[in-house]
């Protein structure tokens, strides 16, 4: 039997399989555990939602070191699958100042007086977050009539500078002033891989001072983004069980391994399981397998006492986060088949 669809039941069922995927999303965020206080970022404030940037098809990863580290063999793998890639991992930084680069938690700037034309100098409630030797960060100052301009930094003078990107008349411009960075819409509908916490972890700092980065991201980017993964902090060459950022770091994972599910990417369980070793055609050695042993990453996988090898970081790429995103299928109208929080979309 043939049925036919009047305009009205056409345009109803149009309306309803639309909404149930977007029923679906938000039921699925709701299952997880409520994101905790900011305990070590108390005036943390995430930005808005915005319309996601229609480009199609990017992938972005945030972080620091260890997801810059994997941004060249990233990028390959985005090539291969026809995404764009934007690589947002810098060395040295913590949630706060990742937060700000990628427009999640904008920094909030001190009042100054905004010249016709040309840099000033800024202050900032946030000291560090945006390179003070690389590239400057296009964006604009939100004010009630937004100001186009870059935030940089004067290395001669060190200090941090705005630019503002067209010529006007000068402007007194008041004090918590956010700086909110292009970023924040051109990658928020990519598949993300986000990797923040790690220079977050001291031998004094608590859960809560490590996660709330991933977190705050995480919620930040699901409404938009395509997909969102969270990479895996791997324990340091000279840390060990006993030791308290060791012991602080098997807490994180556990912590995040039961918030992210099937979108939690563990890089320590693969090392530590041996896996590793067999994925990369690597033969370990005494010291390796007494590493292993003793539930520490093996020596033979260090670049440094901090950062792993060129080897190790294309092989998490490589088995790790490549079948992740090669099992997000296909891309049908700008959604993406796939799994967030191990639960079906």
């Amino acid at each position: 039997m043939r049925v036919r669809l009047r305009p009205f039941g056409l345009a109803l069922l149009v309306v309803v399989s639309i909404a149930l995927p977007v029923i679906a999303r938000a039921q699925d965020r709701l299952s997880y555990p409520a994101t905790a206080a900011v305990g070590a970022a108390p005036s943390l404030q995430l930005a808005a939602a915005s319309p996601a940037d229609a480009r199609a098809m990017q992938l972005a990863i945030w972080g620091s070191s260890t997801s810059g580290g994997l941004q060249t063999p990233l990028k390959q793998v985005a090539a291969d699958l026809g995404m764009g890639f934007h690589g947002g991992g810098r060395g040295g930084d913590g949630n706060a100042q990742i937060l700000a680069r990628m427009g999640a938690a904008p920094i909030h700037l001190d009042a100054f007086t905004l010249p016709p034309t040309g840099p000033v100098s800024v202050t900032s409630d946030l000291w560090v977050g945006f390179s003070k030797v690389g590239p400057t960060y296009p964006g604009y100052l939100d004010l009630p009539v937004p100001i186009a301009g870059t935030l940089g930094w004067d290395a001669e003078n060190k200090t941090r500078i705005f630019t503002r990107a067209v010529a006007g008349t000068p402007l007194e411009v008041p004090a918590d002033t956010k700086f909110v960075p292009d970023a924040a819409s051109q990658f928020r509908s990519a598949v993300t891989i986000i990797g923040c916490g790690k220079n977050n972890v001291t031998a004094r700092a608590t859960v809560e001072d490590v996660v709330w980065g991933n977190r705050a991201a995480y919620d930040w980017l699901a409404p938009t983004a395509r997909h969102v993964f969270v990479l895996g902090q791997f324990t340091n060459r000279n840390w060990g069980p006993g030791e308290a950022r060791y012991d602080l770091l098997v807490a994180v994972r556990r912590d995040e391994m039961a918030r992210f599910g099937s979108d939690y990417i563990d890089v320590q369980g693969w090392i530590l399981s041996g896996q590793a070793f067999t994925d990369l055609g690597i033969e370990p050695t005494a010291e390796d397998r007494a590493d292993i042993a003793a539930s520490r990453v093996p020596a033979s996988f260090f670049q440094d006492s901090q950062h792993l090898n060129g080897k190790v970081r294309r092989g998490i790429v490589a088995f790790l986060i490549k079948p992740r995103l090669a099992g997000l299928g296909r891309y049908e109208q700008g959604v993406a088949h796939a799994t967030q929080g191990a639960k079906p979309q």
